[in-house]
């Protein structure tokens, strides 16, 4: 999880221990086992104080979307917000969020909306994270799209997604990759 830039946000001032303590949680969560994450006293001080570490706050959104903790995720996502002005790329990570959130409800003109603000603001940084935060972003544009049934839209925002991931990653076999070809292919299925 090194590689990660929300984690090298973490500020210098933290003793030793707080920072083990991170390490460890956040090993948890690379390790895709969010429920033992969401256990540890990193995750539940986020809840309390996300503003203060917004890198793993957003990771602990994700660790709660992919346990199926919606509503908790979804009142961090609310939380962060309320904490105040974010760094651009994290901003551009909770407009992700509320999209998946307002895709999960299948509230798909607000998802699209959401994405197309994290793909504005990620567009301003060409760092690996904002990259990849933008292929994510074209990646849901892509499914909003396949849920409406407006397949050739669809394949537009996956192709696009897919060039992205091409660049961001120099490995073709990755799993982001991976992923868009299948999206793609279940649009042509669905066609």
């Amino acid at each position: 999880y090194a590689g990660d830039s929300r984690l090298t946000e973490r500020s210098k001032e933290k003793d030793i221990d707080s920072v083990a303590a991170e390490d460890v949680a956040l090993a948890l969560f690379y390790c895709n086992d969010f429920k033992s994450f969401l256990k540890t006293a990193v995750a539940e001080k986020v809840f309390q104080e996300p503003e203060k570490n917004p890198a793993v706050a957003l990771v602990t959104i994700e660790a709660l979307f992919e346990a199926g903790d919606r509503s908790k995720a979804e009142n961090l996502v609310k939380n962060l917000i309320r904490a105040g002005p974010l760094k651009i790329i994290y901003r551009a990570e909770v407009y992700l969020w509320q999209g998946r959130l307002e895709l999960g409800d299948g509230n798909f003109d607000q998802a699209l909306a959401f994405f197309r603000r994290c793909l504005a603001t990620s567009q301003h940084s060409t760092n690996w994270k904002a990259k990849r935060l933008e292929a994510n972003s074209q990646s849901d544009v892509g499914t909003v799209y396949h849920s409406k049934q407006q397949y050739e839209e669809a394949l537009k925002a996956y192709n696009q997604s897919l060039m992205i991931y091409e660049t961001v990653h120099s490995d073709l076999g990755h799993p982001d990759i991976a992923i868009t070809y299948r999206h793609i292919g279940d649009v042509y299925k669905s066609q």
